[in-house]
C-alpha cells in the first residue's frame, strides 16, 4: 500500500517529520518498506498484512496514524446528492439482475448525465502519479483515487454502450471472449463471475473492465458501479486469467460492506464537481446485510497487569477512540464496540494487542523478572553415569543391553546361590524371563559365550543397568550398577603390540575411572566372596566400609557352564554406582599447570602377604606433609633374595610444591618420615 506525506497531512494534524512518521508507524505494526521521496513530496510503501485489509485504504492509515501521534484527524463529508430528472430517454432506468447473491451480496449502480470527459485536475494527476498509477481521464482517475481512498474497488461504464441498458451479473459461460482494458483477450469459463449486458460480457467482476465498454472522451452518460463480490470467485478468475489488479487484491480479502454504499457516493460526488453532470438514477440488487455489532466486554485493569505497564483509562479509552471503537460503560470495566472493519479484533487480548501497539512497546518498562532463574539440575546419579560412560567409551570399551529379566539358569551357571529370595515377577511369560537380576554378570557372560562361539574373541563390554535386591518380597531395593568383562587379547595399534588381556588391565581401567572422578581414599585387597571367581583372583576395591568393586578371573568352570569354547581368559568386574555417586566429585575444576620441578625418589621394600599396594600408597600419601605429587608402582621382583611368601616392590614417589623448590633437606625430612612409618604400620623391610 502506498500512501504520500502531503495526503496524511491533509488529513491528520501531524507535526512529525517524513522519516520520524515512518519510524513511529513501523513500530506499530505497518512496517514501512520504502520511504520515498517523489518531487516535493514523500511516498510511504507500507507492508500490509492478511489480517488487516483496512490498511489497504488511506482513510485506514489515517486513522491509524492519528491514534499514534494522537493528533485530530479531519474526515470528508458527503453532501446528500438527489437524484435529478433527465427527460432524455432511457437515463432513467436501469435494469440490474444478480443471478446468485452468494457470488454478489448485492450491487450499486448510480447513473451520471451529462458528463465531460478531460483530463484530471493536476492535484489529482500528481496524487495518482506518486502513487504509481498513470492518469488516464477525470472519470477514470476518480474511481481510482476513490479506491485508494476508501479501499472500495469501483468501476465506471459507458451507458450508451450498455445494450439495452442492463446489467446482469452472472457467471460466464465456457468459450466466452471478453477484450479487457489491459488490451488483451481473453478466454471466460464457468468460475469466473462476469458483468454482462443483454449481449455480452462487459467486465470481470472485482477485476477488471471490459474495453468495450470503456469510458473515453466522448463518453456523456456514466454508470458507476460499486458491489460486494465473493473473495473465493474473485480470487479463483484472478488467478485463472493471471490478472492481478488492485481491485482484485482488496475483493480478495474482504471489503468493508458498509464502505460499499460511501465509497460510491464519495466518487459520484467527485465526478459531478469534476466532470459536471446530474446524478439521475440509483439502482439497486440485492441487499447489503445487517451488521451485528461486535460487542467484546474489556477489563483495563487486568489488560495493563498482563502488559506489565501503566496508562490512566482516559488515555486507553482516547486510543480506542480514535481506532473507532465505540465505548460504553465504567471507567475500569467497559464494552467496546468493534467496527466493521476490523475483523482481527475478536476477544479481549486483541483490544490489549491494540493499546500496547499504539501506546508503543518502548514504554513497557523493563523490569527484572520476580522469580529467582530455574536452575535444572541432574541428579547426581544420572551424571555420573553420563560420566562413566564417557570414559569407558574413550578408554575402548563397547556399550552392551541386556534384558533386566533372567532365568534360574543364569545364576547356576555363574555359580551364585541366592541368600535370598530374588525377585520375581508374578505373572512371567516364559521361565527364562522371570527373575529382576541382582547382578549384571551373567548377562555379559552370555555376551561372551555368544561372540566366543562365532569366533569373535577378543572383546571389551560394560553395561550400565539396574540390579535389585530384597529381603522380603514386600521390600525391594533397586541401585544402579556396572559390569565390565574383557576377554582375549588387547587389540594392537601403530604404537603398541597385541597381547592377551590380564587382571590388571580391569584392574587399571576402574582405577582410572576412579582418578577421573576424584575418589582418591581407597585400596584393593583380596576377596573370596565371589563365587564365579578363579581361586586367589578376586579383589574387591574398597573405600572405609563401602565397597566401590569386585574384580576377578572367571573361573574355568562357568566358563565351561557357558559353554565357552576354547582356551581364553575373562575377567570380570562390578562397580556399585550408589557408592561412586557418594564420593565422587563431578564439578569441573581448573589446576594451574605446575612451573616448579619436582623431585623423583624410589623406594624398595619387601611387602609381606597383609601389606597390599592400596595400605602402602595410602600411608605414603597420609605421611607426605602434602608435597608428594603422585605415587606408582614401578615394578614388582621375586627371587633368591625374596624370602618364600614376601615380594619385592619398587615404588615411585614424586615431591614437589606449588609454591616453591624443595631442597634436598626438605625432601629427604619427609621421604625419612614416610619410611619410618612403612616400617612400623606394616612392617616392612626397607631396601
Amino acid at each position: 500500500m502506498k500512501i504520500t506525506y502531503s495526503w496524511i497531512k491533509e488529513l491528520v494534524g501531524v507535526t512529525l517529520s517524513p522519516e520520524s512518521l515512518a519510524d513511529k508507524l513501523s513500530m506499530a505494526g505497518l512496517s514501512v518498506e520504502l520511504l520515498e521521496r517523489v518531487g516535493d513530496d514523500w511516498v510511504y510503501h507500507i507492508e500490509v498484512t492478511s489480517n488487516r485489509p483496512d490498511w489497504l485504504s488511506v482513510n485506514g492509515i489515517v486513522r491509524e496514524i492519528a491514534a499514534i501521534t494522537n493528533a485530530k484527524m479531519k474526515k470528508y463529508q458527503v453532501s446528500g446528492i438527489r437524484c435529478q430528472v433527465e427527460t432524455k430517454k432511457n437515463l432513467t432506468h436501469l435494469s440490474i439482475d444478480v443471478e446468485d447473491h452468494k457470488d454478489c451480496a448485492f450491487y450499486y449502480g448510480n447513473l451520471i448525465a451529462g458528463v465531460k470527459v478531460g483530463p484530471s485536475p493536476e492535484w489529482l494527476k500528481k496524487r495518482l502519479q506518486a502513487l504509481g498509477m498513470r492518469p488516464v481521464n477525470n472519470i477514470v482517475d476518480i474511481t481510482n483515487y476513490c479506491l485508494m481512498e476508501t479501499g472500495q474497488p469501483l468501476h465506471a461504464f459507458d451507458l450508451d454502450k450498455i445494450t439495452d441498458s442492463t446489467i446482469i451479473v452472472r457467471r460466464a459461460k465456457k468459450g466466452e471472449l471478453i477484450g479487457l482494458l489491459d488490451g488483451t483477450q481473453r478466454n471466460l469459463n464457468e468460475h469466473m463471475l462476469v458483468i454482462a449486458d443483454a449481449a455480452r460480457p462487459i467486465a470481470v467482476a472485482g477485476i477488471m473492465g471490459g474495453s468495450g465498454t470503456e469510458v473515453c472522451d466522448k463518453t456523456a452518460n456514466i454508470l458507476l458501479e460499486s458491489a460486494y463480490f465473493d473473495p473465493v470467485v474473485v480470487r479463483r478468475a484472478s488467478r485463472m486469467l493471471g490478472v492481478p489488479t488492485d481491485s482484485s487484491y482488496r475483493f480478495e480479502r474482504g471489503v468493508d460492506v458498509p464502505t460499499v454504499k460511501k465509497a460510491l457516493a464519495r466518487a459520484t460526488e467527485m465526478m459531478i464537481e469534476i466532470a459536471g453532470g446530474v446524478l439521475v438514477y440509483t439502482g439497486q440488487a440485492g441487499k447489503a446485510p445487517a451488521q451485528k455489532s461486535k460487542k467484546i466486554s474489556f477489563c483495563l485493569s487486568e489488560a495493563l497487569d498482563t502488559l506489565g505497564m501503566e496508562m490512566t483509562p482516559a488515555q486507553a479509552k482516547n486510543i480506542f477512540r480514535k481506532l473507532g471503537f465505540i465505548l460504553s460503560g465504567g471507567k475500569d470495566r467497559f464494552l467496546v464496540e468493534v467496527p466493521t472493519t476490523r475483523r482481527d479484533i475478536k476477544i479481549p487480548e486483541d483490544l490489549s494487542e491494540e493499546l500496547v501497539r499504539v501506546w508503543g512497546y518502548d514504554k513497557i518498562p523493563l523490569t527484572a523478572p520476580a522469580i529467582k532463574p530455574f536452575i535444572l539440575e541432574t541428579p547426581v546419579i544420572q551424571a555420573l553415569e553420563a560420566a562413566v560412560k564417557g570414559m569407558l567409551t574413550k578408554m575402548g570399551l563397547k556399550e552392551a543391553l541386556t534384558y533386566s529379566l533372567t532365568g534360574e539358569d543364569d545364576y547356576k551357571k555363574t555359580a551364585i546361590e541366592f541368600s535370598d529370595s530374588p525377585v520375581e515377577l508374578e505373572n512371567p511369560l516364559t521361565r527364562d524371563y522371570r527373575i529382576l537380576r541382582p547382578t549384571l554378570i551373567p548377562s555379559l557372560l552370555n555376551c561372551v559365550s555368544y561372540n566366543v562361539n562365532h569366533n569373535n574373541k577378543d572383546l571389551e563390554f560394560f553395561e550400565i543397568s539396574r540390579v535389585f535386591s530384597s529381603k522380603n518380597k514386600q521390600d525391594v531395593h533397586e541401585a544402579q550398577s556396572l559390569a565390565l568383562v574383557l576377554c582375549g587379547d588387547r587389540r594392537s595399534a601403530w604404537s603398541r603390540e597385541s597381547r592377551a588381556y590380564t587382571l590388571f588391565d580391569l584392574k587399571g581401567i576402574i582405577e582410572a575411572m576412579l582418578d577421573e572422578l576424584r575418589i582418591k581414599q581407597y585400596e584393593a585387597r583380596k576377596s573370596d566372596a565371589l563365587p564365579f571367581a578363579e581361586k586367589d583372583t578376586g579383589c574387591e576395591i574398597a573405600a572405609g566400609k563401602d565397597v566401590l568393586a569386585t574384580i576377578c578371573k572367571v573361573s574355568g568352570a562357568v566358563l565351561r557352564a557357558w559353554g565357552i569354547k576354547g582356551k581364553v581368559d575373562v575377567f570380570a568386574a562390578e562397580v556399585s554406582l550408589e557408592s561412586l555417586a557418594r564420593r565422587s566429585d563431578l564439578k569441573n575444576s581448573y589446576t594451574q599447570v605446575v612451573s616448579i620441578p619436582s623431585v623423583v625418589r624410589d623406594v624398595s621394600v619387601l611387602a609381606g602377604q597383609n601389606a597390599s599396594y592400596g595400605r602402602i600408597k595410602a600411608i605414603i600419601e597420609a605421611k607426605g606433609a602434602g608435597l608428594v605429587r603422585s605415587v606408582y608402582l614401578a615394578d614388582t621382583y621375586t627371587g633368591r633374595e625374596v624370602a618364600a611368601g614376601q615380594l619385592g616392590l619398587t615404588i615411585t614417589i614424586e615431591y614437589g610444591s606449588s609454591q616453591k623448590t624443595l631442597t634436598d633437606e626438605e625432601v629427604n625430612s619427609v621421604h625419612t618420615k614416610i619410611l619410618e612409618a612403612l616400617s612400623a604400620e606394616l612392617s616392612l623391610k626397607i631396601r
